[in-house]
């Protein structure tokens, strides 16, 4: 227990209605985070109960600019958490973002732009890990599911053989030879 410290609640424990979120609010919990089996439709439940004065996060399925505004409009959350949706695609955040000052989407970026994120992902990925092949094979679920790879035609053994690349050197290449052979395709995810 730390005196004076604001309790924040995780879906951990299993918030599932406003009785639940009114209880832990009772107890002193200063922001809510509800677990993702709520519906949209309960988590507005526990948003418009007037006896909880206290920040609502929605948490899961905000994979998209069009999502997270939904969340915000139809639910009256506060804030959002964001998590597989960034698997392959950090630029979300700033889709969203966007997309919530404007209304509009962001125009759709080339494959060159995506596949440099992507690469400086796995430059930070070594990095941070301080192993190529750990940073490598850390990487490798978002090259999987990168929405920038997303309907090329046939791009499996691509897809494969990136998947399957243990050195920075053959990952790097492997993306190149994805800007060469798909850099003017336009994927269905980006």
């Amino acid at each position: 227990i730390i005196p004076n410290a604001e309790l924040h609640l995780s879906t951990q424990a299993n918030m599932t209605n406003y009785v639940t979120a009114n209880f832990w609010h009772q107890m002193g919990v200063k922001r809510l985070v509800l677990a993702r089996e709520l519906t949209m439709k309960e988590i507005r439940e526990v948003k418009n109960n007037p006896r909880i004065h206290i920040p609502i996060i929605g948490n899961g399925d905000v994979t998209t600019p069009e999502r997270a505004k939904e969340c915000f409009d139809e639910y009256g959350v506060d804030a959002i958490m964001i998590g597989r949706a960034t698997f392959g695609c950090p630029w979300i955040f700033e889709d969203i973002q966007y997309y919530l000052n404007t209304g509009e989407l962001l125009s759709t970026r080339s494959m060159q732009w995506c596949v440099d994120i992507l690469k400086e992902h796995v430059e930070r990925s070594i990095e941070w890990i301080g192993d190529e092949r750990k940073g490598i094979v850390h990487s490798r679920r978002h090259f999987a599911a990168s929405p920038a790879f997303k309907g090329l035609f046939d791009f499996r053994q691509t897809r494969i053989a990136l998947l399957r690349a243990d050195s920075k050197a053959e990952v790097f290449q492997i993306m190149d030879e994805i800007v060469e052979k798909w850099g003017n395709s336009q994927s269905e995810g980006v």
